[in-house]
């Protein structure tokens, strides 16, 4: 796993149907490093994975008319995270077998 700030794997909390459930979220997509440690700031590697996930599917579901994309959007915005978590365990996995990063 990759690990996050400080040496810590990059996890946040998430609900599934009202359970928490821990949820790899890949930690920063664009740490700063400063003089004393590395700093996350804006969105997590997850959520950029999910925001370039997001326009593929959208493309693949879409016929070209409006009213189908407007019934979709939690359906696209689920499939667009778990593109992102399926990425970020790739990664994690690949990682593990090279021992790059």
């Amino acid at each position: 796993m990759t690990a996050g700030l400080h040496g810590k794997p990059p996890f946040a909390t998430a609900t599934n149907r009202g359970k928490v459930m821990a949820v790899n979220n890949g930690g920063p997509a664009f740490p700063v490093q400063s003089a004393a440690e590395w700093q996350a700031h804006g969105m997590t590697l997850r959520d950029y994975f999910a925001a370039k996930a997001l326009p593929a599917y959208l493309s693949h579901v879409s016929d070209g008319g409006s009213a189908i994309l407007s019934r979709c959007y939690a359906e696209a915005a689920k499939e667009a995270y778990e593109i992102a978590d399926a990425m970020i365990k790739a990664r994690d996995e690949q990682e593990k077998g090279d021992g790059t990063r």
